[in-house]
């Protein structure tokens, strides 16, 4: 018999039939029962990331590191990769934040215009269209939309009316 889902229930602790009266720790007052466990602060990340777009609309996509967080998926760069070169000034685009189990997540987004060829393959442009082939995370997604490349009008993936991706 389990005591805690027909007995001793959260809400409604039922003390007088309990066989374990005697030996109970919370008789007296079974709202103090059990206590509560306190959670450890969640870490807070922050870090800048850089929403480069060309004139086709091609945004310059990076991919994580290993041991990083999100490590192996695509993600704006955090600074300007080798062999791009920026047109004009860096704009903010405001702060995208992401709560994750052990971790808060902020993300401060910088947005230019930019061209080249960036000299590491661990580097590319995509065009909007071809988002959804990579792998990114909920957070990278948010950025792109933050920036202006993922919009109503551009999703990064789309859905059949039986829910299955096209």
């Amino acid at each position: 018999m389990e005591l805690g889902a027909t007995v001793c229930t959260p809400r409604s602790p039922d003390c007088p039939r309990c066989p374990l009266r005697q030996i109970c720790r919370g008789k007296d007052d079974p709202t103090k029962y059990p206590t509560k466990r306190s959670r450890p602060a969640r870490t807070l990340l922050e870090w800048r990331a850089l929403a480069l777009t060309r004139n086709d609309g091609a945004v310059l996509l990076a991919r994580r590191p290993e041991g990083a967080l999100f490590a192996g998926l695509w993600d704006l760069p955090a600074d300007r990769p080798a062999g791009i070169r920026l047109h004009g000034r860096l704009t903010s685009r405001g702060i995208v934040e992401q709560t994750l189990t052990h971790r808060e997540v902020r993300v401060e987004i910088q947005a230019a215009r930019a061209s080249g060829t960036p000299s590491s393959g661990n580097v590319r442009w995509v065009a909007p269209a071809g988002l959804s082939a990579l792998g990114l995370s909920s957070l990278a997604r948010k950025s792109l939309g933050r920036a202006g490349v993922l919009t109503p009008r551009r999703p990064s993936r789309t859905f059949d009316a039986g829910g299955g991706a096209e």
